[in-house]
């Protein structure tokens, strides 16, 4: 039954007011019946009168405990909603505090399954230890934090392999206070700040920061110093390799009485087995295996599975191969031999469905440059923005970024190909501290790529980035060589290249007559500069050379010589056949308007000259002199015909505006 506000107020009220009737029919009772008496009321109205009564003041009790019950419910709902409430933001605050541990596990390369380790086998030895339920919450906690410190502690230091000098120990150290101080400000309820503070003090008092000796040090901090050692020394790390189990027990057992609490040292020894059944349905198994205690063998390292998201044999060796490959590119790979090999020997080392390399070839844009795998002709014209999407991030902010959203990289692309891949991970390549690319991987599968995977693809970035760049500069150096960068057409360098070729296979095969050279060149060109401006005339060189092209085959060869004149080559082709051509390049430009820009467009006129090998020379320089002689004869004819006849064709420059 549920009531208004209203309700229960009337029925508060009506209660009240029975409770007074029944007090005061209590107190004059004994009268009534004498009264009723004298004025001739019956028995029977005497019971009826008093049935009403009693049956209001049962109505007001029956109000009353309704009231009542309906109020606990309220206070018992509003209590569910508030444990409900805490619970899930209990739950988000650790899967915050767990996702922060990961990333102090990655700067530290610690394996993966260290903290979930570290956590049971704190909480289990601290339940034998028969500690409380408040400081079996701070070791619960105290997994997850005990090395937070570390995040201001440069990864160089935390990685170097080898020894630490005495300066650059004393900076690691420095992490033990760092955490303790960042704990400290949250308030925990619990002793984390103890644990992080304290889990590297010894037994015998060398520890630090503090010096604590024996029972001075925290019972939870000594039970982390214990399971963290133990953990990290079954480990493989990047100064040092793991040991087995026994190998580490008996560290352990050395250790104990000065570095290490002894009772929690047997306590932890003693109950290892049940230690390790607690982990071994969730176990990563990045522990390197041993005997157990009771077997006096020597310590065996099982061979790592794919699931340990550790590098295989096979893939180290090949890791170390393309290292090799990647430090000793040859300077005359192109860009595609390069990103090709990069791409063949990526595929064996970490999965991808799609492997792109991105190029910043434009302003605030990036460019595929090379793309392997699935949807490689979708991919290969996907542009980014330099600050979007996964790509253009781990670019703008010159780190990796390891992302279940690869769909922002393509927002452009159909959605039957972006929908499916689930997984990508994006590295910044950079050299001399600038970035110019990025190189990303896409695949099909969920959480598909792990710390590890991230290290290796950054690691091979490093290289990849000196020979990608290698091969970019040996692009660039080879186009500004041979090729004229306001046309786009070869240079004179290139000319003379391709015409000792095309002699020597003359030559060779015993050709005659089959090989041309045509000299063109634009009249009066200088005065188009003077007239107008250099930015002119170089839209008008652009638009000749267009027109030139498209009087040629595509077997021919065109390059601009120098300034105002280009030199075609046209191998098969007669003296006869080469004066057609030019005749037709000629009619093609001059019948041209050309809009460059100005206010009219402007009507260009040029000069040919053919030279045939081998009758006007056999070696380059003798066809390109003949072909020059002609062509130049040819302008002056052209010159002297329009002083004497007012020849129309040639452009008065006064009308030049």
């Amino acid at each position: 039954m549920s009531m208004s506000r209203w309700s229960k107020y009337e029925a508060a009220v009506t209660m009240l007011v029975c409770i007074v009737v029944i007090a005061l029919f209590t107190v004059v009772s004994p009268p009534i019946p004498r009264y009723m008496g004298e004025h001739g009321l019956s028995s029977q109205g005497i019971i009826f009168f008093a049935t009403v009564f009693l049956v209001g003041a049962l109505y007001a009790l029956w109000l009353l405990y309704r009231l009542h019950c309906q109020r606990i419910e309220e206070v018992r709902y509003t209590e569910r909603e508030k444990a409900q409430q805490s619970h899930a933001l209990v739950d988000l605050h650790v899967k915050l505090l767990e996702s922060l541990a990961l990333k102090i596990e990655a700067k530290d390369q610690t394996t993966r399954g260290h903290v979930r380790r570290t956590q049971i086998y704190a909480i289990e030895l601290g339940k034998k230890l028969n500690i409380s339920k408040t400081e079996i919450e701070a070791l619960r906690f105290g997994a997850l934090f005990h090395d937070i410190g570390k995040l201001a502690v440069p990864e160089l230091l935390l990685n170097k392999p080898g020894k630490l000098s005495d300066a650059e120990f004393a900076r690691v150290q420095t992490h033990t206070d760092i955490a303790g101080d960042l704990l400290k400000s949250v308030n925990y309820p619990y002793a984390v700040e103890a644990i992080a503070r304290f889990h590297h003090e010894r037994w015998d008092g060398k520890g630090y920061p503090k010096g604590l000796k024996g029972e001075a040090i925290p019972l939870v901090a000594r039970i982390m110093a214990v399971v963290d050692f133990y953990d990290k020394a079954r480990c493989n790390r990047p100064y040092r390799e793991g040991n087995g189990r026994d190998e580490v027990i008996k560290m352990l057992e050395e250790k104990s009485g000065n570095y290490f609490d002894p009772n929690v040292v047997e306590t932890f020894i003693s109950n290892m087995d049940e230690f390790d059944s607690h982990i071994a349905e969730t176990d990563l198994q990045e522990q390197l295996a041993g005997k157990p205690v009771s077997e006096k063998a020597e310590v065996e390292v099982v061979e790592k599975t794919p699931s340990q998201h550790l590098l295989s044999v096979e893939a180290a060796n090949e890791l170390a191969l393309l290292s090799v490959l990647a430090q000793n590119f040859s300077s005359s790979l192109g860009i595609n031999d390069t990103l090709t090999l990069l791409t063949d020997k990526l595929q064996k080392i970490i999965p991808f469905n799609s492997c792109v390399f991105y190029l910043n070839d434009k302003k605030d844009k990036v460019v595929p440059a090379h793309v392997a795998g699935e949807n490689a002709e979708e991919l290969s014209h996907n542009e980014l923005e330099m600050n979007k999407g996964v790509t253009g991030w781990a670019m703008a902010n010159t780190n990796a970024i390891n992302s279940q959203l690869p769909q922002m990289d393509f927002y452009d692309l159909k959605d039957e190909v972006s929908e499916e891949y689930k997984s990508a991970l994006s590295v910044p390549l950079k050299t001399n501290g600038a970035v110019f690319g990025a190189l990303t991987l896409y695949n099909s599968e969920r959480n598909a790529y792990t710390n590890e995977h991230q290290r290796i693809l950054e690691m091979i970035s490093l290289h990849a980035a000196n020979a990608i760049h290698n091969a970019l500069m040996y692009e660039k150096n080879r186009e500004t060589a041979l090729f004229d960068t306001l046309t786009g057409l070869p240079n004179n360098r290139a000319f003379y290249l391709t015409l000792d070729q095309r002699i020597a296979e003359c030559q060779r095969l015993n050709q005659e007559d089959s090989l041309t050279v045509v000299s063109i060149d634009l009249d009066n060109f200088k005065q188009i500069n003077e007239t107008y401006n250099h930015e002119v005339g170089d839209k008008l060189l652009i638009a000749v050379a267009d027109l030139i092209k498209g009087q040629l085959r595509s077997m021919d060869f065109l390059a601009r010589y120098g300034g105002d004149e280009f030199i075609a080559i046209l191998p098969h082709a007669s003296y006869d056949m080469a004066q057609a051509v030019g005749e037709r390049i000629k009619t093609a430009v001059e019948t041209h308007l050309i809009s460059v820009g100005t206010d009219e467009p402007i009507e260009a006129l040029i000069s040919v000259g053919v030279a045939s090998y081998p009758q006007d020379g056999e070696v380059s320089f003798e066809l390109l002199s003949a072909a020059n002689r002609k062509m130049y004869r040819q302008k002056q004819s052209r010159k002297t015909s329009a002083f004497s006849d007012g020849n129309s064709n040639v452009i008065p420059f006064d009308n030049f505006r």
